[in-house]
């Protein structure tokens, strides 16, 4: 297994913890991480003493979503991307979800602070999440002059049901564990203090399952469910159109440098 520059990886008896390691950008996510994402979970899959795979975040925030700050000066000097590497960027996005929704293991997000964008995406790719209670979600893409992408609309329709999905999207709002309680989306909901032993809790009762029953029913839900593999073209194109459109450099800008002047989240 390779080293990461941008996650941090445990093995513990039968658990692999995959910790998103940026904490001084609150794990905004780059291409590297997403890269790196893949590569673990490339690597995860194929171990069969691997029970439980472990997601968190380090620092304060689980995740605020992509690196903004880090396209930002790409989009500033005028050097906006071919079509090709648009839809290569949101494909890398959807791939790295998918591999984390698709290891044969047991997946839980462990999450606290921030789950914003591709970080809300990635909590929403794991079988069980537990999040503190002041956990801020949203999802901004709109804001920004993007559409949901990463198969996010696919997944989060299957799991929050239209209506509240088209809300969330269209609106951009912030929300909290509170308003998700109602969709059975988060295992649990404790106050931040509670978060680890929340955690500890269910991968102590997991662990006590046999693996290959555990394999055998995920397979079982992974089939029954919708599969972001069939939205995977329609988003890299209308990603690639929303970042080409004549408009998308103000309307980006503008929303980075709201970010800048925000004290909730600092990409």
């Amino acid at each position: 297994m390779m080293d990461y520059q941008h996650l941090c990886v445990k093995f513990e008896d039968g658990v692999a913890v995959l910790e998103l390691n940026r904490p001084k950008k609150r794990n905004a996510l780059n291409f590297k991480i997403l890269e790196e994402m893949v590569s673990f979970c490339g690597f995860v899959c194929e171990r069969d003493d691997i029970q439980i795979v472990l997601v968190s975040g380090n620092g304060p925030s689980f995740s605020v979503g992509f690196d903004l700050m880090g396209l930002a000066p790409l989009l500033a000097q005028g050097e906006i991307p071919q079509e090709k590497q648009l839809k290569d960027w949101a494909r890398l996005g959807q791939k790295a979800v998918n591999a984390l929704a698709e290891l044969p293991q047991i997946t839980i997000a462990s999450v606290q602070g921030h789950a914003i964008g591709g970080g809300f995406l990635i909590m929403s790719a794991c079988d069980f999440r537990i999040a503190a209670n002041d956990t801020r979600f949203a999802l901004p893409e709109i804001e920004i002059g993007l559409p949901l992408t990463w198969g996010g609309v696919g997944r989060l329709t299957q799991a929050l049901g239209m209506a509240l999905t088209k809300d969330l999207v269209l609106t951009a709002r912030s929300f909290y564990p509170v308003d998700l309680l109602p969709t059975l989306f988060l295992y649990k909901s404790v106050s931040p203090d509670e978060v680890k032993k929340a955690t500890q809790d269910l991968v102590t009762c997991l662990k006590e399952k046999p693996t290959p029953a555990l394999r055998f029913c995920k397979q079982q839900f992974s089939e029954a469910g919708f599969s972001e593999k069939t939205h995977s073209e329609l988003d890299a194109q209308l990603f690639a159109d929303a970042v080409l459109h004549p408009d998308f450099l103000s309307t980006a800008m503008g929303y980075v440098q709201r970010l800048t002047t925000s004290k909730m989240d600092p990409r």
